[in-house]
């Protein structure tokens, strides 16, 4: 029954990396932080997917025979 309905859209966001504790490893939030802007894509239309990276090599190196392998 939950699952029969979509979530309604969520706003485009982005949070600055600060916080407001006093022993962090993040920066001090400041004035500058308070009008952050905003994305102007949303996430799916900003994120590309690269086609998968060929690990092996197509033309594989040829085995020479050495003199001391025989």
């Amino acid at each position: 029954e939950i699952a029969r309905r979509l979530l309604p859209t969520r706003r485009r966001r982005s949070n600055p990396r600060v916080i407001k504790r006093k022993m962090s490893g993040f920066g001090v939030k400041r004035e500058e932080h308070r009008h952050w802007p905003r994305p102007t894509r949303a996430s799916a239309e900003a994120v590309a997917l690269a086609p998968p990276y060929r690990t092996t090599p197509s033309n594989p190196p040829i085995k020479v025979p050495r003199v001391w392998d025989h």
